[in-house]
């Protein structure tokens, strides 16, 4: 089933702004620590932290995100995280403003509580080998990030995974890293452990419009043999884990679940009423100036909807729209035909999984037919030769 919210994703498109931030600067830094008092450090500024010629964060951030210093981050990776966010289109943009730090924190979290900082504190880095034994999946609370339950391994996960039903919305499961063997659609799965924990659903790239999958830049984190770095374990976790994701939360975050004080259902049910209670259509000035930001945010994403659609619009003619630099833009109607035919696609590909499926259920209820009668024939003839033996004790006594 496709989501409300997915649905909307493509109308909203012509409503994203785009927010151009300008985060490179130039600062000098004395390290006092580590270096005489007469040498000095050039470090650039990336996402409001220092980082060094290399492009890793300093030990200030680590300080700020509450991980180790021995755990190296690269601003690649957060850039990443920042960008597909910020050019996410209206339904699809999960927060105003990402917390870097509290989302690597929040990371470092998850991964010490499953993996266990004494294993994690006894290599520099870790081979395929390593991480095949690391834990697969896990079960956490949402607002607490605490972990309560773990999965060795994958089969383990899967199990659980299909078991799995919280219907108050506090908390999730997720594999530890990306695991490629779980998501491939195939009838016939074979789980493997996770090995390639920096891929993703998306090739490893970035996704567009959607705030989903992001670049983690695995190469920032890979030594010439193969061996993944402790920082790379975090970025492998933060590419994994939607859930890690901190900041200042958009109503459409707040509705998926990102607020860490209220979860996506009860919000989605305080949302509702609000919307019961008046015609979001109609409110204007003083009371829309009164509604909570987030509130606010939404009001206006539908009105600015509504206008779109009326007579005359651009958008419903098929036109192309220009834009204020401009450069010709789709128009809405343009952007929901390119919709539509997705979601067919979509649709016709689950279909064929369905119809895949299907067969095999009906090949398996065959063969368990067919083992059922083998075992009632072999039941009999095993019960009238137990007979046949006892008769003959019986002649020969």
């Amino acid at each position: 089933m496709l989501s409300g919210i997915g649905g909307f994703s493509s109308v909203a498109k012509n409503f994203q702004l785009n927010e151009k931030h300008s985060i490179k600067s130039q600062i000098i830094y004395k390290n006092e620590i580590s270096q005489p008092d007469t040498v000095e450090h050039k470090f650039n500024e990336v996402l409001g932290y220092k980082v060094g010629a290399d492009g890793y964060f300093t030990f200030e951030f680590n300080e700020a995100a509450g991980i180790p210093k021995d755990y190296k981050i690269h601003s690649d990776t957060l850039k990443s995280l920042v960008n597909v966010n910020d050019k996410a289109i209206a339904f699809n943009k999960m927060f105003s403003k990402i917390d870097i730090a509290k989302t690597v924190g929040n990371a470092y979290k998850i991964l010490s509580q499953v993996v266990g900082e004494d294993v994690l504190n006894s290599k520099e880095s870790f081979n395929k080998e390593d991480l095949a034994k690391f834990p697969q999946g896990y079960e956490y609370e949402k607002s607490s990030l605490k972990v309560t339950k773990v999965n060795k391994n994958i089969y383990d996960y899967t199990s659980a995974r299909s078991a799995f039903d919280d219907k108050s919305g506090k908390t999730n499961m997720e594999t530890l890293f990306f695991n490629s063997s779980y998501h491939e659609l195939t009838t016939t799965p074979q789980y493997k452990p996770s090995t390639n924990i920096f891929d993703n659903n998306n090739g490893g790239k970035e996704s567009e419009n959607v705030s989903v999958f992001i670049n983690p830049h695995g190469e920032r984190y890979t030594n010439p043999d193969g061996s993944i770095t402790k920082g790379g374990l975090i970025a492998a976790v933060i590419n994994s884990n939607l859930g890690v994701r901190e900041g200042e939360t958009t109503v459409w975050g707040k509705m998926q679940g990102y607020d860490k004080n209220i979860s996506g259902k009860e919000y989605r049910q305080k949302l509702d009423a609000f919307i019961d209670s008046r015609n979001i259509y109609g409110i204007k000035g003083s009371e829309l100036d009164g509604l909570s930001k987030d509130y606010r945010e939404y009001v206006l994403t539908f009105q600015k909807m509504q206008e779109s659609l009326l007579p005359g619009s651009t958008a419903l003619s098929g036109n192309s729209n220009i834009t204020s630099d401009g450069k010709e833009s789709k128009s809405l109607f343009e952007i929901m035909q390119e919709d539509m035919k997705e979601a067919q696609k979509r649709l016709e590909k689950l279909t064929r999984q369905e119809k895949r499926t299907q067969k095999m259920l009906d090949k398996n209820r065959k063969y368990d037919k067919e083992l059922e009668q083998n075992t009632r024939k072999n039941l009999e003839e095993l019960e009238a030769m137990m007979k046949f033996n006892a008769k003959s004790v019986d002649i020969k006594a």
